[in-house]
This record gives C-alpha cells, sequence and structure tokens, in this order.
C-alpha cells in the first residue's frame, strides 16, 4: 500500500542503501555537499497534520539523514512544540508562504503578514529558506510577492539594515529579509531532477497548477516517469534512478494508520477532480 508510512521508510532505506547523500535546500544553495556524490533533498511541505511531520523527521533522524522542513503557519502551542522537536534534531525549518494569496493579491498586506509569519518562525530556528504554497483555487501566484512593485508603509528590516520607505513604490525581494533560496527561483532544474507527491502520486503534474516545470518533457522522454513509491524504489535498485535531485513530501499523505489513508484517499480523489478544472 502507498503513501503509508512504512513505504516512506522503504524509500529512505532504498536510497540510503544506494549510498545518496541526504542535504537540506540551504546545503545545496551553500555549496555544502560533493558534486560527484549521488544527492537528494528531501523537501516537505507542511500544510496540514504537523504531527505527521513530525513522525517522518522522527524517521530520518533515527536514520542520521536531515530535511528541509516549509511550515504554512497555524500558530498553535501544539505546532509550536511539532516545530521546536523538529528544528531539535538538526533539520531546516523554512516558511511555506501563502501571503499573496491569503490577501487576495494585496501586495502591502501580503508583505506585512510575511514578515509577520517570519519573525514567529524564527522564534524556533534560523529560517533562511522559503518555499511557495502553490493555492490552486486562488488566482493569484504567491511568487508575484517577488517579481511585482509594492507599495510599502512600513520599514523593511533586512539581515544587514533597515530599508526605510515613505509610501513609495518599491521591488521587494526575499533577500531584503535574510532569505538565501526559494526553490523555484534558485535551484537548477537543468541539473537537478525534480518529484512530488502533488495529488498523492509522483506523476501528478496534470493536477498541478503551479508546481510545473519546463523540464518536464525532456524528463519524461528519459524514462524518468514514476507513477507510485514502488516505481521509484525499482528504479533505484535497478541503477536507473537519477543521482541528483529534490523530493517534495506533503506529510499529511503519508498515513499513520487506515483511517487517515482511507480519509486522504478519497479526500485527495475529490481534490484531484476539481484542481483539473482550475488547470
Amino acid at each position: 500500500m502507498d503513501f503509508t508510512i512504512d513505504t516512506y521508510k522503504k524509500l529512505l532505506n532504498t536510497f540510503i542503501s544506494k549510498e545518496y547523500r541526504f542535504i537540506t535546500v540551504s546545503d545545496y544553495i551553500h555549496g555544502r555537499y560533493n558534486s560527484s556524490d549521488p544527492i537528494i533533498m528531501l523537501r516537505h511541505d507542511v500544510e496540514a497534520r504537523y504531527e505527521n511531520a513530525l513522525q517522518l523527521a522522527q524517521i530520518q533522524a533515527e536514520a542520521h539523514i536531515k530535511g528541509t522542513y516549509y511550515f504554512r503557519l497555524f500558530p498553535k502551542k501544539k505546532n509550536e512544540h511539532i516545530i521546536r522537536r523538529i528544528a531539535s534534531m538538526g533539520h531546516e525549518i523554512g516558511y511555506h508562504y501563502d501571503d499573496l494569496s491569503h490577501c487576495h493579491g494585496n501586495l502591502p498586506q501580503a508583505i506585512e503578514r510575511f514578515k509577520q509569519h517570519l519573525a514567529w518562525l524564527r522564534q524556533f530556528a534560523p529560517v533562511t529558506s522559503i518555499a511557495m504554497e502553490g493555492a490552486p483555487m486562488s488566482k493569484y501566484d504567491n511568487r508575484d510577492l517577488w517579481s511585482k512593485p509594492s507599495l510599502i508603509n512600513t520599514p523593511l528590516t533586512t539581515h544587514n539594515s533597515p530599508l526605510t520607505t515613505h509610501n513609495s513604490p518599491l521591488k521587494t525581494h526575499y533577500s531584503d529579509f535574510g532569505i538565501t533560496s526559494e526553490p523555484y527561483f534558485d535551484l537548477d532544474f537543468d541539473k537537478l531532477f525534480y518529484l512530488t507527491d502533488t495529488a498523492r502520486r509522483w506523476d501528478g503534474w496534470k493536477y498541478s497548477r503551479r508546481d510545473k516545470l519546463k523540464q518536464q518533457q525532456g524528463w519524461i522522454q528519459k524514462g524518468w516517469k514514476y507513477h507510485g513509491s514502488c516505481d521509484i524504489i525499482k528504479a533505484l535498485q535497478n541503477e536507473s534512478f537519477p543521482t541528483q535531485l529534490m523530493m517534495t513530501f506533503h506529510p499529511q499523505r503519508w498515513a499513520a494508520n487506515q483511517i487517515q489513508w482511507t480519509t486522504e484517499f478519497i479526500g485527495q480523489h475529490i481534490k484531484n477532480l476539481v484542481k483539473q478544472f482550475f488547470v
């Protein structure tokens, strides 16, 4: 059965047996790896069920490997505890930002919300990496937070010095906030293979509105197309799998019990039908 904790363990163990080196997104950005090694970035977009993310983080810690965890923020005491626990294991903590879609395209409000959420998350770890939330039901692309001029009414604080504006247009960039990486802007997918469990499958790009890459067709032509986790495991065992990649996991999709698995299976099927309309 796919998308269970047991399957997740089998997947990781296969990468380990093939001597892949597990690095964080920031490790990759700053070149903290040997380019000749097989490498994998385990990226986790935590949008629900923080407790599932904790379970995945514990599995990795027991295997002495690290991942990157991007949190879409729901400030609750239980969630704070989980973020602290995951950070204490040595995993990278990042912000899964949804500010522009949440603020319905209002750029000044979105920037202010981004600042507030980033400050809240930095209570638990030194956050230097962010990743956009796809927001498939919204007409706003959260990445546009960094590509359109914004009228900022409050001072912006960078990691070096304050930037003060007085109701003047300012083209903001995440580096202004001490952020050094956003995978959709800063990773070279001509060199890196990318897989995501969007739509609860590994070939779910047709259901994705924004998590798409121009390299996808070329990967398919190379035979790098995988539907289930067992297909990835077989390719690794056959040594036909790419040697440098990032994989995105949504922890709520990886069930810890039968009830979770069934709920997610039904819920994702409905979501896929709706998302096809928007895509």
